[in-house]
């Protein structure tokens, strides 16, 4: 299936994410009116192993309407309360248990295990922006809360630190103090936001390395067994 896609042309390119990005994580999209993501970028959630596709997530391409807090064009007119449901932000595919999957897991396992450290996205475009500054231990929980099993995920891949990386917004602070109390019996924790923008994919690569290049150099594994 994966081969067989055409990578994106339509909405990730216009926010800033490479060629190279694109073909590695097999991001797609949809023209196709009769299919459930029409209009919408795609790309799949793959297995622990990255050998098999356990779902497919997709972000509209429209922006959030001010009259009615639903996505849709703003040539159309805004669907009625019933149908609301179908414009949101995201969609994935039918079936899929995103409490039980890490994205990006698949890639980040290993590195996870070799450093001792996870950081904790809030979507995948934030993966995206850390790998292609070479940051290769994120993953992401697919919103603002890590459920047990995907709490369990880290702790398999080796993880004893986790920086947690979530929105610049009212969302994103009440997250952090939510999951602070759940996470610190299990982990070292540390949090980190943006100043200036609202989420990492629309950092610049400098400021990226910068804010997680010396933490993750601090909380590694290496660093963590010479002071013991």
């Amino acid at each position: 299936v994966l081969p067989s896609l055409r990578p994106d042309t339509v909405y990730y390119p216009k926010r800033g994410v490479s060629k190279n990005t694109i073909a590695k994580y097999h991001i797609s999209y949809c023209n196709d009116q009769n299919k459930p993501f029409f209009r919408r970028a795609f790309f799949p959630i793959l297995d622990p192993l990255g050998r098999h596709v356990v779902g497919w997530s997709a972000r509209t391409v429209w922006e959030r309407c001010e009259k009615c807090g639903v996505y849709h064009s703003v040539s159309y007119v805004c669907p009625s309360k019933e149908k609301r449901i179908f414009y949101g932000k995201w969609k994935h595919s039918k079936g899929f248990q995103a409490e039980r999957h890490l994205y990006n897991y698949w890639l980040a396992k290993p590195f996870i295990a070799k450093t001792g450290t996870a950081i904790l996205c809030e979507g995948a475009g934030n993966c995206w922006a850390l790998d292609a500054c070479g940051i290769t231990n994120s993953v992401a929980m697919f919103g603002l809360s890590l459920s047990k099993h995907q709490r369990s995920l880290l702790q398999q891949a080796g993880a004893l630190t986790l920086i947690v990386a979530l929105d610049n917004d009212e969302e994103g602070e009440a997250a952090k103090k939510r999951m602070e109390g759940q996470l610190q019996h299990y982990f070292r924790l540390f949090f980190v936001s943006p100043d200036d923008v609202n989420d990492i994919g629309d950092m610049v690569p400098d400021d990226i390395q910068k804010m997680f290049g010396e933490m993750l150099k601090k909380t590694s594994r290496e660093k963590l067994l010479a002071k013991e």
